[in-house]
């Protein structure tokens, strides 16, 4: 296996003048490791030690790309938060663990066969004139959900038709999620252009995280959640429905920053249309131009 072949495949404009000696001293390794495998020819378990190490050396290249994209995504987010000014912002959107029903004094027979309540956590981030990061966190609870590009798309609606008149002075944003397919589809890329073009905002950019990256400030949101329903429930309430959840929420007077809401989404509405990209779920960016959408 040449282990050079996909740096020896990109084709650049220029003869470049870096080498990352770490990637170089890997492949290296590996091409070794290889060629002492194979000189063992009187062993009878050579096909057995070459077939193990290509499953090794492939999940090694695989975790190695794995860092090299969270690298990126990472600088991304980075200059996102760098480019915020008086017009622009910056989101992060992340679908919450399911909130299990709960009771103050709750039987044995009730604890088992519970449905969990979907909620969606948004978090923007905006610079005031004074250059100051302000948070702002809108949590979503839906009566019930697939958890779908359609209602991950409906959420995205109606979370700008309430952040946009508490700041009518944005007109740019920036846009992170994870790679989940509900937010990873083209028809999601382009709806979701749509709907913010829709408020008069200009959606920009969306990237996506790694699996288990990026998504810090979502997790840190709904930790202070949980931790505000476990207080309303400490204090003798029960939580059983989307509207108990949601006096959960503004228990003692909610949670600083934020805003909650229970809807319904109506899914005899719900209709979506849009031309089929091969092999998205490789892409990891998005940037929206006048001309139409680049994906990298």
């Amino acid at each position: 296996m040449d282990y050079f072949k996909w740096i020896k495949a990109i084709k650049y404009d220029h003869k470049p003048t870096n080498i990352c000696s770490d990637c170089h001293l890997l492949f290296s390794s590996l091409e070794s490791i290889e060629k002492l495998t194979k000189k063992v020819a009187e062993n009878p378990l050579v096909a057995e030690l070459l077939y193990d190490f290509s499953i090794s050396a492939s999940s090694i290249l695989m975790w190695m790309k794995h860092l090299i994209r969270d690298v990126q995504q990472r600088r991304a987010k980075s200059d996102a938060m760098e480019k915020l000014d008086n017009d622009t912002d910056f989101c992060i959107r992340d679908w919450s663990q399911k909130i299990l029903p709960m009771q103050f004094r709750e039987p044995q027979k009730d604890y088992f066969g519970k449905r969990g309540f979907s909620e969606h956590i948004d978090v923007f981030f905006t610079k005031d004139s004074n250059h100051n990061i302000i948070k702002h966190v809108y949590f979503t609870m839906l009566t019930q959900s697939d958890q779908s590009t359609a209602d991950t798309l409906a959420i995205f609606e109606h979370v700008l038709k309430q952040f946009h008149p508490d700041n009518p002075h944005i007109r740019k944003l920036y846009v992170k999620s994870n790679n989940d397919g509900c937010y990873a589809g083209n028809s999601y890329a382009e709806l979701s252009h749509s709907i913010c073009k829709s408020l008069g905002i200009e959606l920009l950019r969306h990237d996506y995280n790694e699996p288990q990256r990026g998504k810090d400030q979502c997790d840190r949101e709904s930790a202070n959640l949980k931790n505000r329903i476990r207080t309303c429930m400490d204090d003798g309430h029960n939580v059983t429905s989307v509207e108990e959840l949601f006096e959960a929420h503004m228990y003692m007077g909610g949670i600083r920053n934020s805003a909650s809401s229970a809807v319904a989404i109506n899914k005899t509405q719900q209709k979506m249309t849009g031309s089929t990209i091969k092999n998205i779920s490789f892409y990891h960016s998005v940037e929206f131009e006048k001309t139409g959408m680049r994906f990298w």
